[in-house]
């Protein structure tokens, strides 16, 4: 990753070329790089529309380790769709690929929402969506 990504004011690069790519490969090894992208605090939009704040190491640290005990190995993005709403909230829609050991691939799709905090953009808000939503 280059900085010029890492701190582009570009919501939609700063996704493409400095987020994503974390996820790629061995993402395990960039957890760290990964947390830094959210901020402190995510909040979540569950299916039954439960709204919840969470503290950002916890919700995602110790999931993604069971996710590889399980055999997912890492995830690439498919499609990306960025809503820039003025200059500091942006939105997306991102469809990943993830891939396992010894299963099938898998499509999962998320909703974001990233405010550009302390000089980068940092995700704020996620929900899990369905694939079919755009």
């Amino acid at each position: 990753m280059s900085s010029s990504a890492e701190s582009s004011t570009n919501p939609e690069t700063w996704y493409r070329e400095s987020y994503a790519p974390l996820w790629a490969e061995n993402p395990a090894d960039h957890i760290e790089q990964i947390l830094d992208h959210y901020a402190t605090n995510i909040w979540t939009h569950g299916d039954n529309g439960e709204i919840t704040q969470h503290e950002t190491d916890a919700w995602l640290r110790a999931p993604m380790q069971e996710w590889l005990a399980d055999g997912w190995i890492n995830a690439t993005l498919q499609r990306l769709e960025a809503n820039p709403i003025n200059t500091t909230t942006a939105s997306f829609k991102a469809d990943w690929l993830d891939h396992y050991k010894e299963a099938p691939e898998e499509h999962d799709c998320g909703w974001y929402l990233a405010d550009y905090l302390d000089g980068k953009w940092q995700i704020t808000t996620y929900a899990g969506i369905s694939c079919d939503s755009f």
